[in-house]
């Protein structure tokens, strides 16, 4: 089994981070100061809080990623030849975003057979009210798949703590942040 990643590895979401990382833009400095380790809002005092629904659902205006496109591209072309992979899209992202995720791949990758009914197949996301850090999702998503037998041949991922719990599990891994690091 190879298991990519979806935001930051084939798709670029950095546009859409602003709604879960504190940042001075969008006017974020104009509403919220730092006080006691915690971003509170300058005229009604509450806390700030990270907007997970926004993010996924701004996933449609992501831009691919060519060189992992690229990559995963040539293991669609050969999928159906005599070496076949069980290629597999393992997301943090939530189910709730799933079809504007399967639009954006088909889109994507303009592979001829490989439709969203394909890509449903392959694409696993968090569970709606599921908010289970990444490394621990994808740990427990590992363990099923160990459990049902699978071999995985290896990961292309992004997030270092995602990519720590692999390497800790003896599972080889391509890091793609190109020292972007986490967001």
């Amino acid at each position: 089994m190879i298991i990519f990643d979806l935001d930051g590895t084939l798709a670029d979401c950095s546009h859409r981070k602003h709604f879960v990382t504190p940042n001075k833009s969008h006017g974020f400095d104009q509403l919220y100061e730092l006080k006691e380790g915690k971003w509170i809002h300058k005229f009604n005092g509450s806390k700030w809080k990270p907007d997970w629904q926004s993010f996924y659902e701004a996933c449609d205006q992501d831009i691919p990623i060519d060189p992992t496109i690229r990559i995963m591209n040539q293991f669609l072309l050969m999928d159906g030849m005599e070496e076949s992979f069980d290629l597999k899209i393992w997301s943090g992202r939530c189910e709730s975003a799933r079809l504007k995720t399967l639009i954006w791949l088909e889109n994507t990758f303009d592979i001829y057979g490989h439709d969203t009914y394909f890509f449903d197949s392959i694409l696993k996301m968090r569970p709606i009210g599921d908010y289970t850090p990444d490394d621990q999702l994808k740990e427990r998503w590992l363990d099923e798949a160990l459990a049902q037998g699978k071999t995985i041949d290896f990961v292309i991922d992004d997030r270092k703590k995602v990519i720590d719990m692999y390497l800790r599990r003896g599972i080889f891994v391509f890091d793609v942040a190109q020292g972007k690091g986490d967001f």
